[in-house]
């Protein structure tokens, strides 16, 4: 009586995720919705199998494979996670701008917008209070992009030191949005926090086009936006 009741959660489940996986608002989930959906999808097609084919045990090899497939998930977020942050690494952000250019042909205009976020006077704070509070700024700052973000189409991920990055496919009124709440998230989390001082960033913000057709023309057109 229990069984057909877990086969319809399974369904629902499955259905929410196709649902869920083409919106862009999602991407940042698109791994982990995969690996639930591969943990789902194993062991439903083993079980309808098992139905047909009672002699053989179909349904622990598809346990098997679901298994498999979260440990592989799991072991690839490692790889693409920032271990102090986490957020997305570089390695991670690399592999979705390639695979963007990938899926678009050459001299075609997108909407690809990439913002480098560099943290101001960062040095300063590792000088004056010490490498692990300036591990808690760094951490600080991916609390804001990431609560950021989450009203925006896009992916973020930390690119190296103290610099962050994100790259999402929004207009140029949109980006501009998002940097606009991104200063203002982050006075916010300056007054709330119990600090001595406040952090501090500046944003770069290019476009993928047809003058900008390769990631170190877009990290590079980024930081003369920055530095300006």
């Amino acid at each position: 009586m229990i069984i057909p009741f877990v086969y319809i959660y399974i369904f629902l489940v499955t259905l929410r995720i196709f649902t869920m996986f083409p919106q862009k608002k999602y991407y940042a989930l698109r791994g982990k919705l995969e690996m639930i959906f591969g943990m789902v999808v194993f062991p439903v097609i083993a079980g309808v199998l098992q139905m047909f084919f009672t002699e053989i045990s179909i349904i622990c090899f598809g346990l098997t494979l679901g298994i498999i497939q979260v440990f592989t998930a799991f072991l690839t977020n490692r790889i693409t996670m920032d271990e102090l942050t986490q957020i997305n690494n570089r390695t991670k952000m690399m592999q979705y701008l390639e695979g963007y250019m990938e899926r678009h042909t050459e001299g075609e205009e997108t909407d690809l917008h990439f913002l480098m976020i560099d943290l101001d006077d960062f040095k300063q704070i590792n000088d004056t209070y010490g490498h692990v509070e300036g591990d808690r700024a760094l951490i600080r700052i991916a609390g804001v992009l990431k609560k950021t973000l989450a009203g925006h189409a896009g992916i973020l991920a930390r690119y190296g030191g103290d610099e962050f990055c994100i790259a999402g496919e929004m207009l140029r009124e949109e980006a501009e949005h998002l940097i606009k709440n991104l200063y203002e998230n982050l006075e916010k989390a300056n007054k709330q926090a119990a600090s001595p001082y406040d952090i501090g960033m500046s944003v770069g913000c290019a476009q993928f086009t047809k003058e900008v057709r390769t990631i170190p023309d877009l990290v590079n057109s980024a930081d003369e936006d920055m530095y300006l």
